[in-house]
């Protein structure tokens, strides 16, 4: 009796052995998570005065699902979740960011992000630089008769844009704009010449 009293002991312990190791590899499994793999940040070409739309790529979870992405902005490099971003769903692949409230004429750095259970991870830093207006100046009037008058104007800059249309505005008050009588004349940048017509005397 005490013989097998002493064979039990030994399987008990060998028991208590494996079962301890059992435990040791399932807590080695648990701790492999990692952050997810952001492979890309790109901005996707529609950019305007005030908004852009990027592209985030995420190839992989590291192993936990990805419960939020979306694409951090800041004028300065390296934006995180405490600048502005966006949200844009869950899990990987790529993802489409829309960016507003932007500041024209302004460049600013781009990073996607994702989370998952073991943290926050960013892709590459990308920049670009919103579009701004025009520059241009007023050529002074001349050559003014009863009912015409020459005037222009010289464009020094496209504010990142093709300028599309030109010419000059006028009214019988200040600040002529679009909605008032105007020329056309022509496009894109450098000195142009309007030809006023039709003015009462």
């Amino acid at each position: 009796m005490k013989i097998i009293s002493r064979s039990s002991g030994c399987f008990r312990g060998v028991a208590v052995v494996l079962l301890s190791l059992m435990i040791s590899c399932s807590t080695s499994v648990n701790d492999s998570k990692s952050v997810p793999t952001v492979t890309a940040s790109v901005v996707a070409g529609s950019i305007t005065l005030t908004t852009a739309t990027c592209i985030g790529i995420i190839s992989s979870d590291g192993g936990s699902a990805v419960t939020a992405r979306g694409v951090c902005w800041n004028t300065s490099s390296g934006p995180t979740l405490s600048n502005t971003h966006t949200s844009d769903g869950t899990g990987v692949g790529s993802f489409t960011s829309a960016l507003t409230g932007l500041s024209m004429n302004t460049t600013y750095c781009i990073r996607a992000y994702a989370t998952n259970s073991a943290g926050t991870s960013y892709g590459p830093n990308v920049s670009f630089t919103t579009l701004g207006y025009p520059v241009l100046t007023t050529a002074a009037v001349s050559s003014i008769t009863m009912s015409s008058a020459v005037s222009g104007g010289t464009i020094t800059s496209d504010g990142g844009s093709a300028v599309t249309a030109r010419g000059v505005c006028w009214n019988t008050s200040s600040g002529p704009t679009l909605s008032n009588t105007h020329t056309s004349d022509g496009t894109g940048v450098g000195s142009f010449t309007s030809a006023l017509t039709g003015l009462s005397m």
